[in-house]
């Protein structure tokens, strides 16, 4: 699966692209909101990993504009410091599908991505359209 990560941080983008190119997804870093807004408009993405806290917008700000923007229901998983409940309600409240706060955990990073993946693209049972 395609997937895109945001991160201002060179460090935290490495370690998340290796942990999911490690299970087999191919990955795209981007340190900010404007560069991946661009690239959302002309790639696809199968699902997205995105920071909070930014350069140049929020990642509230950028969920929203995706939801608004892009036709494609694109999962997206919010990977970041914030870690009060108003955080994470706003987080999801914005569109988000799933948060999980750092330090990144990579087991618990693979399993929540699958589960995204898998809810995200599952196939149809035999004899549903």
């Amino acid at each position: 699966m395609r997937i895109a990560i945001l991160d201002d941080e060179d460090e935290q983008l490495e370690l998340v692209k290796h942990t999911l190119e490690t299970v087999g997804h191919h990955c795209l870093t981007y340190p900010s909101g404007g560069s991946l807004l661009r690239d959302v408009r002309q790639e696809t993405f199968d699902l997205l990993v995105l920071d909070w806290q930014l350069p140049d917008i929020s990642g509230p700000d950028v969920v929203r504009w995706i939801r608004s923007s892009v036709d494609e229901q694109i999962p997206i998983l919010f990977l970041t410091n914030r870690r009060e409940e108003r955080d994470i309600v706003e987080g999801l409240s914005s569109g988000a599908d799933d948060f999980m706060i750092k330090p990144m955990r990579p087991a618990e990073l693979v399993a929540r991505v699958q589960a995204l993946l898998r809810r995200s693209y599952a196939e149809p049972l035999s004899g549903e359209q």
